[in-house]
């Protein structure tokens, strides 16, 4: 799969929708093989070899035999011990500014490439790739360098819409979700879908949410970890604005529904879990607003607001231990988050209520991401459009550290430099120069200045 270079702004919901389809619309192979929820007849090869110019990777020791690898049988616990399956590490071929290193992989194999989410926690960092038309969870040690293949859905697959993606890591444990077409599935012919848990120390995967029997297609989208286990919201039989929050415990209770109320429609979108809060964007105020709520999820506490601005949007947070950051239209309410123009970072600590401007600079600022008093963003100030349509632009990564005001242009790039995370003192990006396959690059923010 590969990444269109005219990907729209994040209107709410239409960004939830471009993710969804940039995940499950890739362009799939028909293969011959029947498939199986079991394990496989096919042995894989003892190593994997890129193919030359012009041949198919059907064979057990091409890229396609890593996905025959992770082919392993479930027991009847919904648990598997899994080897993961290492894949080339990356080649790094452009300079990406100071301090800065890439971390991709994969580079020229046919029909292989990152995906453009990815999320990273210690030393784990967790993206996709597509590997023979499947699209397959990996996980990259970042203190080796090395990248390994874990996640598949299914050995062989016949449509569009299947593969595992939306990984997120937390304290060594790695949550995803997997789909697949009814064409795809055994058995009753219906769609499928499951979230995951994969701890690389151990090598165990299990299954902790199944779709019920007969029940609606879901797409589990946006997993974490909160105090309870895993989180997700999942869209159901309904359109995108009315998903579900579920919290999944990790001992292997039964879903428990937070939000909107079990009967009731709500709009849920762009959740983010830090132990032990759960933070979304609640469009189910709209209009006049939309706003950013959260919980504790321990407490089972009701919904509440992050920010009481009355003006504008508040959308696309993230969250770490009680700081929340997120995308703000309070300064250009005619703009807000459907059509969305002027847009500032702010963020706040839920624990004492202080709240922050991180940026309020005239351009657009989007996609933060915070870390104790360090907010990162992705910024326009410095492109031919500051208010950009589409992403025809380029764009910048910069950090601020709220208590004391003082800012950072991390990035100079050209092209852009978006999807910014921020952990262990260090900032991660993509990085889309030209029409070239992207980059996940890592700046120190020790090394910058940043942190301490």
């Amino acid at each position: 799969m590969r990444r269109s270079r005219d990907r729209r702004l994040p209107n709410l919901l239409a960004a939830i929708a471009v993710a969804v389809a940039g995940f499950l619309g890739c362009s799939c192979r028909s293969t011959t093989a029947a498939a199986t929820d079991g394990g496989s007849d096919r042995t894989p090869g003892d190593t994997l070899v890129p193919p030359g110019d012009g041949e198919k990777q059907t064979d057990a020791s091409r890229p396609d035999g890593i996905v025959w690898a992770l082919d392993v049988p479930w027991g009847t616990d919904d648990t598997r011990q899994l080897t993961p399956v290492e894949i080339p590490p990356a080649v790094a071929g452009r300079d990406c500014g100071p301090d800065c290193t890439q971390v991709t992989f994969l580079p020229g194999w046919p029909g292989v490439g990152a995906e453009n989410r990815y999320n990273v926690n210690g030393n784990l960092l967790v993206t996709n790739a597509m590997i023979e038309s499947r699209l397959v969870a990996v996980y990259v040690d970042l203190t080796t360098g090395k990248a390994f293949a874990f996640g598949v859905i299914a050995p062989t697959l016949q449509s569009t819409n299947a593969g595992c993606y939306f990984g997120v890591v937390d304290t060594g444990r790695v949550a995803y979700a997997c789909t697949s077409d009814a064409t795809d599935w055994p058995g009753d012919g219906k769609p499928q879908a499951e979230l995951r848990v994969f701890t690389p120390a151990t090598g165990q995967e299990r299954r902790v949410w199944k779709q019920p029997a007969g029940g609606p297609y879901g797409n589990p989208n946006s997993p974490g970890f909160a105090a309870m286990g895993v989180t997700m919201i999942e869209s159901a039989a309904c359109e995108l604005s009315c998903n579900a929050w579920f919290v999944i415990l990790s001992a292997g209770g039964a879903p428990a529904q937070v939000f909107p109320p079990i009967g009731k429609e709500g709009g849920v979108g762009e959740g983010h879990a830090s132990d032990p809060y759960l933070v979304w964007t609640d469009t189910s105020h709209f209009p006049p607003h939309v706003e950013v709520a959260y919980t504790t999820v321990a407490d089972g506490n009701a919904p509440a607001v992050v920010s009481s601005a009355g003006l504008g949007d508040r959308f696309a947070a993230r969250i770490k231990g009680p700081r929340v950051a997120w995308m703000d239209t309070r300064n250009d309410p005619e703009h807000g988050a459907f059509n969305p123009r002027n847009v500032d970072i702010y963020a706040k600590d839920l624990v004492t209520g202080e709240e922050w401007a991180a940026c309020t600079d005239v351009a657009r600022q989007e996609q933060p991401d915070v870390e104790g008093d360090i907010v990162v963003w992705t910024d326009f100030r410095n492109s031919s459009t500051p208010y950009p349509t589409t992403y025809a632009a380029s764009s910048d990564v910069y950090a601020a550290n709220v208590r004391t005001g003082q800012e950072w242009r991390l990035t100079s790039l050209p092209g852009l430099a978006i999807d910014v995370r921020i952990d262990g003192g260090r900032a991660f990006f993509f990085w889309s120069p030209d029409d070239t396959p992207s980059q996940i690059c890592i700046i120190d923010l020790k090394a910058r200045g940043v942190v301490p």
